[in-house]
């Protein structure tokens, strides 16, 4: 089944029907969950609706700042873990999610090794925990497929966090679109992708990479990988 983007709209929008909802409250939020923290408050592509087409699952998206996310999603998963289902905001909650596109890719070099990561004590999101070779947030996808939209989805994180690009990469299999039910239930793409350069190689390109900063530590790792129990750290 092949997976179609329906990019709605080319402008930044805050849903109307949230810009008075508990404004105040959601701002005190938003400055208390990333003092201190990296974050890029820039356009990330939302999904608004999820259909079934033709032999297809189409995705309508839209675009949002990532601060509308952090005070929707966020804010709003917080509230459902103190007040569950008896929050009187409940149905606006679930109805008014800003479901920003996410994706995650573990990757295996011409040698064999998985590159294993730590992201960074200072991101926002998981800092300082055990992590894929690399992740990030989706932006500028375009109405198409899928197969069209791999610089957005994939090779654009790959070149700032790894210093790689399409060029590197030999083999790329999407493994699903999952959802994260801690995060108000945005979807993430979750990708394996095999590379046409070494370990050796991947590290030269890493340490001239421009976003670099994001990853704490990081090991290779050979099969052992998937047979060791990983503690959530290297």
């Amino acid at each position: 089944m092949k997976i179609f983007f329906n990019v709605q709209n080319s402008s930044i929008e805050t849903n109307d029907l949230l810009k008075g909802y508990l404004e105040k409250d959601r701002e005190e939020f938003l400055y208390d969950y990333t003092e201190g923290k990296i974050y890029f408050d820039g356009v990330t592509n939302s999904v608004k609706e999820i259909r079934l087409g033709n032999n297809e699952i189409i995705l309508d998206i839209v675009n949002r700042k990532y601060s509308d996310y952090i005070k929707t999603n966020i804010y709003y998963s917080k509230r459902l873990s103190t007040y569950g289902s008896t929050d009187p905001y409940l149905d606006l909650m679930l109805n008014y999610f800003e479901n920003h596109l996410g994706m995650s890719c573990l990757i295996k070099t011409s040698d064999d090794k998985y590159l294993v990561t730590n992201r960074s004590n200072r991101l926002l999101y998981k800092g300082g925990e055990l992590s894929v070779s690399f992740s990030g947030g989706i932006n500028g996808l375009k109405t198409g497929y899928l197969e069209e939209n791999m610089n957005a989805l994939l090779f654009k994180e790959a070149e700032e966090e790894l210093g790689i690009t399409k060029k590197d990469f030999n083999k790329i299999y999407l493994l699903g679109i999952f959802v994260d039910s801690e995060r108000g239930f945005k979807r993430d793409f979750y990708f394996y992708s095999e590379l046409n350069i070494d370990s050796d190689d991947l590290r030269l390109k890493m340490s001239k990479a421009f976003d670099k900063h994001e990853i704490g530590s990081y090991k290779f790792k050979g099969s052992e990988l998937f047979e060791e129990k990983l503690n959530g750290s290297l």
